[in-house]
């Protein structure tokens, strides 16, 4: 097929001042990136990337280069509108919502890489989390989480709605934990879907759920808290313990949980993995003393390890302990033991 005469000359004329030094313009390449045969499209999108200036006068062509069917031409082209920074918000969000495949997913992509430079477009990130294509759907997620925590609540309710979505739960998840949810304006919008949560049949919702009421400073009442520790005991006291490991001081929630798991006892490992998550809650989780000192006299050295190091932490709030401890640290063979046992008296003497 014959070339165009006009972007030909354009790219004879780009290839000889860039020869000379003087380099192509941006006007020069982006005719070509228009109009060229595949290679020199890939040429003129390259050199449009690297350059200082000019650029921002083709955003259009630029933009139309997101659909091109070379993946070299997209690419460059991405990298170029972002160099441009927020002024090709307005062009490139429109793609979002009517754009092809390539055009909607590389426009997500360069709002991605904008940040919260790109809020404006948050509407059309919002909708495309639902789109019927799974990956524009990833490319939604992402983009919004390039954004920050005003944006992730300004998209809040398709957040909720992914958790359900089998390609974005994790994301979903991670990008409404770091919502800034103390405010009041945003303890009103999260806490009805927050409630809904607390009530499903998934583990991983109850329990982002009772994280999320912590953080927005909302108290449960003995009734909706022990229904929901039933569902997620129901699934797998793993998910507890995760949560626990994860979230460390903040997972005071979980308290109640752990001592009734701890209460009903079982294998070493299970208990010490109880007793570590009460260790890892801190003083917020006094109200396990009790239960940790009868998990002293379990078979198990992990878990009289593991229990001693939690009534350590309460400092002298665990003295009742004191008597079961030192008679633990003269009858056990374990060297593990001694040593955990001695650092738990030390720490309960000395109130720390």
């Amino acid at each position: 097929m014959q070339k165009s005469p006009i972007p030909l000359f354009g790219l004879i004329l780009a290839q000889s001042l860039y020869a000379f030094g003087a380099g192509p313009s941006a006007p020069e390449l982006a005719a070509v990136l228009v109009d060229g045969e595949a290679s020199d499209r890939i040429a003129a999108a390259k050199k449009l990337a690297r350059l200082d200036e000019g650029v921002a006068g083709v955003v259009p062509e630029l933009v139309k280069g997101l659909g091109d069917e070379y993946f070299e031409v997209r690419r460059n082209c991405r990298n170029a509108l972002v160099s441009v920074g927020r002024d090709v918000v307005p062009l490139v969000r429109k793609l979002v919502v009517n754009g092809s495949y390539h055009e909607r997913t590389n426009a997500l992509r360069v709002l991605g890489k904008l940040g919260s430079d790109a809020r404006e477009a948050v509407p059309e990130v919002q909708k495309a989390l639902s789109h019927s294509d799974w990956q524009t759907r990833a490319e939604a997620m992402d983009a919004l989480g390039r954004m920050g925590p005003e944006e992730y609540l300004a998209a809040f309710e398709s957040l909720v709605d992914a958790l359900d979505d089998p390609h974005l739960p994790g994301g979903a998840a991670l990008l409404i934990r770091q919502i800034r949810a103390g405010t009041p304006a945003a303890r009103k919008r999260m806490e009805p879907a927050m409630r809904r949560l607390l009530k499903s049949e998934n583990a991983a919702h109850v329990l982002l759920a009772l994280e999320m009421f912590q953080k927005m400073g909302v108290k449960l009442s003995d009734a909706d808290m022990a229904a929901a520790m039933d569902r997620v005991k129901a699934r797998d006291p793993a998910w507890l313990i995760e949560t626990v490991k994860r979230e460390g001081q903040a997972a005071a929630w979980a308290v109640p949980a752990l001592v009734e798991l701890l209460e009903k006892g079982g294998e070493e490992w299970h208990v010490a993995r109880l007793c570590d998550a009460l260790f890892l809650i801190g003083p917020a989780g006094e109200s396990a003393i009790p239960v940790l000192i009868r998990t002293l006299d379990h078979k198990g050295p992990g878990a009289q390890r593991y229990a001693a190091r939690s009534l350590g932490v309460f400092g002298a709030k665990s003295k009742e302990a004191l008597p079961k401890l030192r008679k633990l640290q003269q009858e056990t063979k374990d060297a593990q033991v001694k040593r955990w046992v001695a650092d738990a008296v030390k720490a309960i003497k000395g109130g720390a």
